[in-house]
């Protein structure tokens, strides 16, 4: 997964990404736009929380193998 820059890997140290953003910035995600092509989804979501410049609008791109999540990177 990457995230501001940073790359997360493994399902331990993504869900400690997200469990400390969320604890950090009060975040909430509302999905706005969902496009979907082969293996990929873009969800674009509006991102608030108490961090500088929210409300931000973000891009979610998910890759898909075998039914699951197998990348993630946020911009």
């Amino acid at each position: 997964m990457l995230d501001e820059g940073r790359r997360y890997e493994g399902r331990r140290a993504i869900e400690a990404w997200l469990r400390d953003a969320m604890a950090k910035f009060a975040c909430t995600v509302e999905p706005l736009q969902v496009t979907q092509g082969e293996g990929q989804l873009t969800v674009r979501a509006k991102v608030s929380g108490n961090f500088p410049g929210s409300p931000v609008e973000l891009d979610h791109h998910v890759t898909l193998a075998d039914g699951k999540i197998a990348a993630l990177e946020i911009h």
